[in-house]
């Protein structure tokens, strides 16, 4: 075989491929986990105030725009730290799995998805002006977070840069 003499890497910035870095593999977890939840965060409460704005600003959703921002930093935070344990279950199921997630297309699918999830279940609420019980939003985020996560994941080669032959 024709080994190359320096090991090739798919992603240094990520950790994937030969000779990651420590640093790089928490990284992708960072990304994964408490950042992907801010966004969630951040774009559900975005969501539910277009949904607010559209319907005339009652006084239903939100009580003024001070509510809103005060949402939207609430649910910034509470995603990032929902997001922790979900950055472990998504270790944890790369490893049992045999599978790398990738990140940059897990990240954006999710937060397109959970908008547009989010939109039908606030106009639901709307139309009923009956509030889902707690948490139901964020279930369905995770669960199309996991989802996405899945989809955009490729098997794992161990060695595959090390058994690459010449261009």
């Amino acid at each position: 075989m024709n080994y190359p003499s320096k090991p090739a890497r798919a992603n240094p910035w990520f950790g994937e491929g030969v000779g990651e870095r420590p640093m790089h593999r928490v990284a992708r977890y960072v990304l994964i986990g408490p950042c992907l939840g801010a966004c969630i965060g951040v774009a559900q409460t975005a969501v539910a105030a277009a949904v607010w704005v559209r319907h005339g600003e009652p006084d239903f959703y939100f009580r003024g725009w001070a509510a809103v921002e005060l949402g939207m930093v609430l649910w910034a935070v509470g995603g990032a730290i929902a997001g922790a344990p979900f950055a472990v279950a998504v270790a944890a199921g790369e490893r049992s799995l045999g599978r790398r997630v990738r990140v940059a297309p897990a990240v954006v699918s999710a937060v397109v998805a959970v908008v547009a999830a989010t939109w039908l279940v606030v106009e639901w609420e709307f139309a009923r002006r009956e509030l889902l019980p707690a948490f139901a939003r964020e279930g369905v985020a995770v669960a199309v977070a996991g989802v996405m996560a899945l989809t955009w994941s490729r098997a794992e080669a161990p060695n595959r840069a090390l058994h690459r032959t010449g261009d």
